[in-house]
């Protein structure tokens, strides 16, 4: 028994002696560490012995804050924030010094660098001092480096290089040259547009922004002794991981504060009982479609990407309000009505005619409109025969345009299609800033008057907005102005460089007219619907796709055009007979009624050109049907075809468009109501 107790003593014994050479191990090296920088430091001088003992040194001129890497910022058009677009979810803004809050400029070099103002970017004395703090405290919490050496760590070594002799000496040596080349208040902006806060922040501004939702220009004293104590230990430091610590921490910034001078006690007891809201990274993203959509065209037009990390500042053409009015009226149609009429996706662009700038941008997914596929052809192809209807499934014979287009009354769009010519139809609408149609003419078949094809809500609120400037197009725009991280103009938006003559004035004013006289389709819709506004000139047009699969309202006054589109993007049809004027007319309506509340009414003075008769315009010499289109149309000589091969030739008899002999039964074309 008493060598068992001599064993236990000897085992203790020997780890409290380990203990204590640990310790005496590491303040020998702390005070190793420090009488290197004293007698080495000056022999760093001779560039011999620089050479030999830390090798080469990268050059530290050409600093400056606006060349430091920083993040895309994405504005609305009033300067609102909608995004911050930083690498893999880190942030990084820079801002002038002169900019910042004097709080965080003081608290940061109380606490980091209380010589920094008269130092040559090595401490010496903090140097021997962080030796006996660590060796005091057992263990190394605190390494002694100035503000201009955690910078040159920053920049030029890395965030987390290994803690060798020969790195610290590189590091200073790198500081005393930052010093030579740079004054205090720049290498000061620069340290604190670069130091990492924690949180994904470098910066103050970014983690003035991410953890207080606030700017550097408006930190609090307290709010800024928070930051300066973080970047020694971010994680160990962050009062959203050690609140208790993060307090700690935050009372030795403002005691060394009042230390140095730079607040008086009563400040700094006031800022340590300030009541603090601390805030978890979150994407800030708002209207992420719309976004997108700058990215594309930021990549496409001017070459810049994010990854470019050169602090763009892109202000774009976005109203944030109406941004937020029409999600709201999407979600809550789509909310209310989809259950019944069995749609469940949604999609709002909204645009300044006069300019093309896109004020709104809603897409609940990437849609298209769904390429009608018409029951065509037949034979040995497997195709039935193609044989349009109206959208109430009835003929009308001879009707006036107005009534035609007002009711979508689809035979006439086919007969003045087949009329024109497919190239023709092709033609104008491409002019109009159909984008989507970019395949060869021969590509397309008869359906396309029909809404056969794919076409972006982009795409057709650019053709309302045609109409709505009496046939000038704009293509469309979502960039106003873009600054490069320096501050420089890269990017003006002007509107009259982006300007098209796409159709006659006389022309759009009579399509105009048509869509907005109520009148025109109260035979079909009813009268005082959604596609009017109370007390305000508009106009507006329905369309709905093959099998109610797709429903469409575009609508316009001078100053603003909009397109709605309701549908499901896994192309299953909607039920109840949805229609245009019951899916997407309401979100058109309620829309335009919330974007023009504050502006008077508006509409076109009647260019000159035009022929009046009673309430509708003509062009002269069309005002009298041809004769040949009065009468009925002649039959074609075959009985089913398939309209992506058929020719001209066999569309016509005696020069005439020809039609089909019969409707197969169970078949059922699009429908434009």
């Amino acid at each position: 028994m008493p060598r068992r107790r001599r064993s236990r003593y000897a085992f203790y014994r020997r780890a409290r002696l380990l203990r204590q050479t640990q310790r005496r191990s590491k303040f020998r090296r702390a005070l190793l560490l420090a009488a290197v920088f004293v007698v080495g430091l000056p022999l760093m001088a001779v560039p011999a012995v620089a050479a030999e003992s830390i090798g080469s040194l990268p050059a530290v001129d050409g600093l400056s804050s606006s060349g430091l890497q920083q993040d895309m910022l994405i504005f609305d058009r009033h300067g609102i924030l909608i995004d911050d677009i930083g690498d893999h979810g880190d942030h990084r803004i820079v801002v002038p010094l002169t900019y910042m809050s004097p709080y965080i400029k003081q608290a940061t070099v109380a606490i980091e660098d209380r010589t920094f103002w008269t130092n040559n970017g090595v401490d010496l004395g903090g140097i021997a001092r962080a030796a006996v703090a660590d060796y005091t405290s057992h263990q190394i919490s605190q390494g002694g480096s100035t503000i201009s050496q955690q910078l040159v760590k920053q920049v030029f070594i890395g965030p987390n290089p290994p803690p060798t002799i020969q790195r610290k000496l590189r590091e200073a040596v790198l500081a005393v040259d930052l010093n030579k080349r740079y004054s205090k208040t720049q290498i000061l902006e620069m340290y604190l547009n670069t130091i990492y806060y924690g949180s994904q922040s470098y910066g103050a501004e970014a983690a003035a922004r991410g953890f207080f939702h606030t700017t550097s220009h408006d930190l609090t004293l307290g709010q800024a002794a928070m930051l300066a104590g973080l970047p020694q230990a971010p994680t160990q430091n962050s009062p959203l991981l050690n609140i208790v610590q993060a307090k700690q921490r935050q009372a030795e910034v403002l005691d060394a504060m009042v230390a140095q001078k730079m607040i008086t006690a009563a400040q700094a007891a006031a800022a340590k009982a300030e009541k603090q809201q601390y805030f978890y990274p979150t994407n800030s993203l708002q209207a992420p479609h719309f976004v997108d959509y700058v990215l594309q065209v930021l990549a496409q037009q001017f070459k810049i990407r994010p990854s470019d990390r050169k602090g763009y500042r892109v202000y774009t053409t976005l109203d944030l309000t109406l941004q937020h009015q029409a999600e709201a009226i999407v979600a809550n149609q789509i909310a209310s009505k989809g259950p019944y009429y069995n749609f469940h996706d949604g999609a709002l662009v909204s645009m300044d005619p006069k300019t093309g700038e896109v004020l709104a941008m809603v897409v609940v997914s990437p849609i298209l409109d769904q390429p009608m596929v018409f029951p065509l052809g037949g034979g040995t192809d497997g195709l039935k025969p193609y044989a349009p209807l109206n959208y109430d499934k009835r003929y009308h014979g001879t009707v006036p345009l107005k009534i035609a287009m007002g009711n979508s009354l689809n035979i006439p769009a086919i007969k003045v299609e087949l009329t024109t010519g497919i190239p023709a139809v092709l033609d104008v609408a491409r002019r109009m800033g159909v984008t989507s149609l970019n395949k060869s003419d021969s590509s397309y078949g008869v359906s396309l008057t029909l809404g056969g094809y794919e076409v972006s809500p982009l795409d057709m609120v650019t053709g309302a907005s045609t109409l709505a400037t009496l046939g000038v197009r704009h293509k469309p725009s979502p960039v106003l102005h873009i600054q490069d991280g320096l501050g420089n103009t890269y990017f003006n938006y002007d509107p009259s460089k982006n300007e098209f003559r796409a159709v006659s004035q006389q022309v759009a004013y009579i399509i105009g007219s048509i869509m907005s006289d109520d009148r025109n389709r109260c035979m079909e819709f009813g009268c005082g619907g959604d596609l009017t506004l109370p007390g305000r000139h508009v106009a507006a047009k329905t369309g709905t796709t093959q099998d109610f699969r797709d429903n469409w309202t575009v609508g316009f006054t001078p100053s603003l055009a909009t397109a709605v589109w309701v549908g499901n993007t896994d192309y299953v049809p909607l039920a109840n007979n949805s229609t245009g004027i019951v899916g997407a007319a309401p979100i058109w309506h309620q829309f335009m009624m919330q974007a023009l509340a504050q502006k008077p009414d508006e509409w076109y003075a009647t260019p000159a050109g035009l022929d009046q008769l009673g309430s509708n315009y003509f062009l002269p010499g069309t005002e009298s049907l041809p004769g040949t289109l009065s009468r009925p149309w002649p039959t074609c000589r075959f009985r089913t075809y398939n309209p992506y091969t058929v020719t001209d030739a066999q569309l016509t008899v005696n020069g005439l468009p020809c039609i089909l002999s019969y409707m197969p039964r169970g078949v059922l074309a699009g429908t434009s109501g």
